[in-house]
């Protein structure tokens, strides 16, 4: 199981997941140290699963200030043989500017994919058209299996369109089947996403691309890449203030700041104005 775990405040912090066989969880795995990084990928394994059955778990992270949480997601697991197989439900746990760089807990194994994704600004308006490109490549020297990359868009965004894969409603996810990726063979995405305008003032959107493929020893390793936006909401009220939409008066801060600069413009033009005007007329 993987997480991916956001610390902008740098407090040092214990991440884990609880799972179970009913939405009570119920199990956990242990609690692993994930240090004060502002990104931290964790990540643990559960064993002993029973075919046909399944699963729900969440990843929790906590420290000294706040406990967080994840969003409770399933997978389940096959009847095939005696070997049980992981069959994906969700898109992979993520608790909440482009590439960036994740320090991993739980685990070291080196990713055989390199994976970007490029979001643009970190600051995203209530309404805004957002454009997202996301490549792969496959850096090792071994063809790799069951490539599947899946892009997670925050509940306050909707997909408009893409040149590639499809998406899910359901959980906001774009999934594109690779299949095959052999040595330095890479690819690209685009898509474009608007915000649909449920977005809160100072709200974190993170949008994640993550890419799970198959090596020759048949062992699953993934790639992870994500894109972070912070709402601000300034545009829309200035453009409310600017041409008479709805309440004159502001609705943040920016809107209050503006309002008090305008002010001062119009007192100092004022000034300006009444001292041309009274200056004696020479003879």
């Amino acid at each position: 199981m993987n997480a991916l775990v956001l610390n902008p405040a740098n407090n040092s912090s214990n991440a884990w997941f609880e799972w179970g066989t009913t939405i009570n969880l119920g199990s956990k795995t242990p609690v692993t140290a994930v240090g004060a990084s502002p990104s931290v990928r964790h990540a643990s394994t559960i064993t002993g699963l029973v075919s046909g059955t399944t699963y729900y778990f969440r990843a929790v992270a906590e420290n000294s200030a706040w406990r967080n949480n994840g969003v409770i997601l399933s997978f389940a697991t096959n009847t095939s043989g005696s070997n049980t197989t992981i069959i994906y439900r969700n898109s992979p746990p993520v608790t909440t500017i482009v590439q960036n760089t994740t320090t991993t807990s739980g685990t070291n194994a080196q990713s055989l994919v390199m994976l970007t994704i490029d979001g643009g600004s970190d600051i995203i308006t209530s309404g805004e058209r957002r454009n997202y490109h996301v490549t792969w490549k496959n850096v090792s020297n071994q063809p790799l299996t069951k490539v599947v990359l899946r892009v997670l868009l925050p509940q306050a965004m909707t997909l408009e369109t893409t040149n590639k894969g499809s998406f899910s409603s359901a959980d906001n996810t774009l999934t594109l089947n690779i299949n095959t990726l052999n040595p330095n063979e890479g690819g690209e995405l685009f898509l474009v996403a608007n915000a649909n305008g449920t977005f809160k003032e100072g709200e974190l959107a993170v949008v994640v691309a993550n890419l799970v493929y198959t090596d020759q020893s048949s062992t699953q390793g993934d790639a992870l890449a994500y894109a972070t936006h912070t709402a601000h909401n300034a545009q829309s009220s200035l453009g409310a203030f600017a041409f008479g939409a709805g309440t004159f008066l502001p609705v943040n801060l920016f809107g209050w700041l503006l309002l008090i600069i305008l002010v001062l413009i119009l007192v100092l033009l004022g000034k300006y104005l009444y001292g041309e005007f009274s200056r004696p007329k020479p003879a």
